[in-house]
């Protein structure tokens, strides 16, 4: 995926939703539940999440996160359909900007809602 102009990001990060998503966040205490694939009582996944592409991509955020601090807004982000509130995927990124730009490095979602346009949606800028 083409990097992303950052030049538009400044302070904190809210969610973001589409007519259909909702891009939350995720914490470190999130980032550990989805490694270990252990959904906390607030936790709604699907039933097939987390995707192993998922454990690997947060693994590599909460590792990032403990050598270098906070990675917000420039994190990883739980994907979640608006209809039901359950989580479908995720989608993170490669690191901090560089030169003004950040590369999306990771778009993950249940098979069933792939080639309907979300990972676009999601990585759209607002």
């Amino acid at each position: 995926m083409a990097p992303v102009d950052v030049t538009c990001f400044t302070g904190a990060m809210t969610d973001l939703r589409t007519p259909r998503l909702q891009l939350h966040s995720i914490d470190a205490a999130e980032g550990l539940r989805i490694t270990a694939r252990t959904a906390g009582d607030a936790d709604a996944w699907a039933d097939d999440l987390p995707f192993d592409g998922d454990v690997g991509a947060v693994g590599a955020f909460l590792l990032t996160t403990a050598e270098h601090g906070e990675q917000q807004p420039f994190g990883y982000y739980r994907i979640s359909l608006l209809a039901d509130g359950r989580a479908v995927g995720g989608v993170g990124f490669k690191g901090q900007p560089e030169g003004g730009c950040v590369e999306i490095g990771s778009v993950g979602s249940r098979p069933r809602l792939r080639r309907r346009g979300n990972r676009r949606r999601a990585g759209r800028r607002r």
